[in-house]
């Protein structure tokens, strides 16, 4: 590979692309191979160069030496693909434009065995004169011009920063030295809001014992949240590993994730519909409790429901947001270290507003915006929100069965929506399908009519419990169809039948995953499957995978199944809980951070992609405390005390936590 890697270079400058002076450089550069002594900056400049595709040479010696400069060439490919080159300081990208044009398969390795990249070579050379698919860069001088200077935005963002944190700290002392009276002022009660002291009681503090010393069954949700996250943190490792850094083994490293090794992985697709099941369960089932505990309700009680929920999640939100927007530039430096800011907030100048409105799923242009990339998600659970309330009060104070109808009517929405769809755009099942182009993404995978099956049969799941517990304070029927399915739960056989037929199904929509990426297929297009088989699975995954959760948890969430709800019931889990909506949140920026800042490359391997997973998901949730305490707490707890009529000791926890679901929830 070095030897084509100098021949790429001779023939570059026999052609003359170069300007004079240049050539002039470059050709001292090649002659010290042969003309010592090598300890010229000549003969460095050609060892401090990454010989061979995505070895990133020594960025940090090339970028000290006297007269040297380091430049990057990136293809926008998958697996991503980087030449560097530590060249003399007098060239230009000008002089490097022409570098791998028209030699472009001497540094790509064009064999049979490795289609993917045969395919988008193919491309990149077709689009060579465009200069679409590749991008020259002088790292240090880029970060130089870039990232070494405040401007307005920033310089406001790091005020608010300083100012909460002296605010947390100031507030903290005001706690320990302030007296009783002062406290109980308006004054203090806001200042207390924002104590690191009480928050961090808050967040070490469990709710899961009860008096008796039971754990209660619904404290098996904070495990299946932060289980949840893992899934996500992983998922998205092994994804951005393969495609958002350069890899050693780029030639099989997409070919790698085929392997029965990776399953897991290919279930963490599934892992954001749990965080939808679990809103819609804890929405229906605090919601009942709330609504049945009020003697009157209101107009201006519904749109409070409304604005409970806006106050709650997005004060965090944002600030996450424009926090990293403003500072993720100044978090890394390297090779790679470029164009930072277009990785998770490429879109932010335009939509950022998109995001404030929770529309960012569908705007620009019924499609969607790359601005937090992970609040798609945000997106679609604010708009579930938005018609469950209604749903919700007809079946309270209208007909039970109303609620049960429109599970079914919003099930067989998503099926049939994501079946056209699927259809329509001749989707395949696989993310990483470049069959797909964008239409996958823009939509399928983020539209709420495509995701919100397994919200709707978490609904289902919330009158079934609410039922049952209520039967057993108030010896009271309260939903015939839930009686009826929690009262079947008493039998043993049906108990554990359920259990096990819900956890084989979720299993099945897991290893059918597998099956799917074991073949990628010509051009990684994975298409063994008929088109038709694809709209079917498309159309029933996302019900089929929240039927199987919502029929594994429902005995769980009834209390049967002690030892699972022991273990999940766990103090850790509510501890680590309570930090995972900020998680979700920063997860990606930790994770680009740390890949854009490494100056070697590593290889894609399971071991690697697990090192990296522990080192991600730790650092997530260390970074996430301060945000939490810091920003969540505080507003959450202004927000309770703004909108309490009651004092704090007089409001039920389920009260105060009513807005806090799904991946948020308390």
């Amino acid at each position: 590979m070095f030897s084509l890697f100098l021949h790429l270079l001779v023939v570059t400058i026999s052609s003359q692309a170069m300007s004079i002076e240049c050539q002039e450089e470059w050709t001292k550069i090649i002659q010290s191979i042969v003309d010592p002594p090598l300890s010229t900056n000549y003969s460095k400049m050609l060892q401090f160069s990454g010989g061979e595709l995505n070895n990133l040479g020594n960025y940090d010696s090339c970028s000290q030496l006297d007269g040297a400069k380091y430049v990057l060439f990136r293809y926008s490919l998958m697996p991503l693909l980087a030449q560097a080159l530590c060249g003399p300081k007098i060239c230009t990208k000008s002089d490097y434009e022409n570098f791998t044009i028209p030699s472009l398969s001497y540094s790509i390795p064009i064999n049979s065995s490795i289609p993917y990249i045969e395919y988008y070579t193919s491309l990149t050379i077709q689009a060579s004169n465009t200069s679409s698919s590749l991008s020259i860069y002088f790292p240090y001088e880029y970060q130089k011009d870039h990232y070494r200077s405040y401007g307005t935005w920033e310089i406001i963002m790091l005020i608010i920063v300083v100012f909460l944190s002296v605010l947390a700290l100031g507030s903290s002392v005001f706690e320990i030295l302030g007296s009783a009276d002062t406290k109980s002022s308006l004054i203090g009660r806001i200042l207390l809001c924002f104590s690191l002291i009480n928050n961090t009681k808050k967040l070490l503090t469990s709710r899961g014992q009860e008096k008796l010393g039971k754990t209660d069954s619904l404290e098996v949700l904070n495990a299946v949240r932060v289980m949840s996250i893992g899934w996500v943190i992983l998922g998205h490792t092994c994804i951005y590993s393969s495609t958002n850094q350069p890899v050693i083994n780029y030639s099989n490293a997409l070919d790698q994730i085929k392997d029965s090794k990776y399953i897991l992985i290919y279930g963490g697709l599934y892992a954001v519909d749990t965080f939808f099941w679990l809103s819609g369960f804890l929405m229906t089932y605090l919601f009942i409790i709330e609504i049945e505990k009020t003697s009157k309700f209101s107009v201006f009680a519904f749109l409070m429901i409304y604005v409970h929920r806006f106050l709650r999640i997005t004060p965090v939100y944002m600030f996450v947001l424009f926090f990293f927007w403003a500072f993720i530039k100044y978090f890394g430096n390297g090779p790679m270290w470029v164009d930072v800011e277009k990785y998770l907030n490429p879109d932010c100048n335009d939509y950022w507003y998109s995001n404030l409105i929770y529309m960012n799923n569908f705007i620009p242009d019924g499609k969607v915006n790359g601005c937090l990339g992970v609040s798609w998600y945000l997106a679609n659970d604010m708009q579930f929100f938005w018609i469950s309330p209604i749903i919700l009060i007809l079946y309270i104070k209208v007909n039970k069965y109303i609620g049960w109808l429109a599970v079914i009517i919003i099930c067989l929405i998503c099926i049939i929506s994501t079946g056209s769809i699927a259809e329509y755009y001749n989707l395949k099942p696989a993310l990483l399908s470049t069959a797909n182009g964008v239409n996958y993404m823009y939509y399928y995978y983020v539209k709420p009519y495509t995701r919100v099956a397994p919200y709707a049969l978490g609904m289902a799941c919330g009158f079934i419990v609410y039922t049952m517990r209520r039967f057993k304070e108030k010896n009271e029927v309260y939903d015939k169809i839930a009686y009826f399915i929690s009262k079947s739960q008493e039998n043993k056989f049906v108990r554990y039948g359920t259990f096990l037929f819900g956890l084989c199904l979720i299993n099945v929509m897991i290893f059918t995953q597998y099956d799917i990426c074991k073949y990628p297929g010509k051009n990684y297009e994975y298409d063994h499957w008929s088109d038709e088989g694809n709209w079917i699975y498309l159309a029933l995954q996302r019900f089929s995978y929240g039927l199987g959760l919502s029929i594994m948890f429902i005995p769980i969430l009834l209390g049967y199944f002690s030892w699972i709800i022991n273990f999940m019931g766990m103090y850790v889990w509510s501890v680590l809980a309570r930090l995972t909506f900020v998680v979700y949140l920063i997860h990606l920026y930790i994770m680009t951070i740390a890949m854009l800042s490494k100056k070697t490359s590593d290889e894609f391997d399971l071991y690697n992609n697990i090192r990296d997973f522990v080192f991600y998901a730790v650092l997530s949730f260390i970074c996430a405390i301060p945000i939490v305490l810091v920003v969540e707490m505080p507003a959450g707890n202004l927000e309770k005390m703004i909108f309490s009529r009651a004092p704090p000791k007089e409001k039920s926890d389920l009260l105060i936590n009513k807005s806090k679901i799904g991946i948020e929830f308390r």
